[in-house]
């Protein structure tokens, strides 16, 4: 952010990690690997196993790349929780719809993240 000009810096929402990680979540997870699930189904991979293969993949990526070690801390996947958005009504009620500021999500309550379940299994 220090790099973009001040005028664009005083405009832009700044949200936390735990924000930004959401955005990964849903935007790679949900809508790229949701598209895995179908097939899944089809080869008798149970939900559980997925998750246990996408936690080790993602285990092995981290390990592989310690270099930044410091940032997969920062924007974890592997949190007990993930953040659960709600985006639709705040469309609905949204006062400002042809300006130009940002609309942000509602952020509700936590959802369990699969990814922090299936890695509390190992270590069980």
């Amino acid at each position: 952010m220090d790099s973009l000009p001040q005028e664009v810096r005083d405009v832009t929402s700044r949200l936390s990690a735990d924000y930004l990680i959401h955005d990964l979540q849903t935007g790679h997870f949900v809508t790229v690997l949701r598209f895995i699930s179908p097939l899944m189904v089809r080869l008798g991979v149970p939900e559980r196993r997925f998750y246990q293969l996408l936690a080790a993949v993602l285990s092995d990526y981290m390990n592989k790349h310690p270099q930044m070690a410091e940032r997969f801390a920062l924007f974890s996947l592997f949190r007990p929780q993930i953040i659960r958005v709600v985006l639709n009504p705040v469309k609905l009620t949204w006062p400002d719809l042809d300006g130009g500021s940002r609309m942000l999500p509602n952020y509700l309550e936590n959802l369990q993240n699969p990814l922090w379940l299936v890695t509390q299994e190992y270590e069980s």
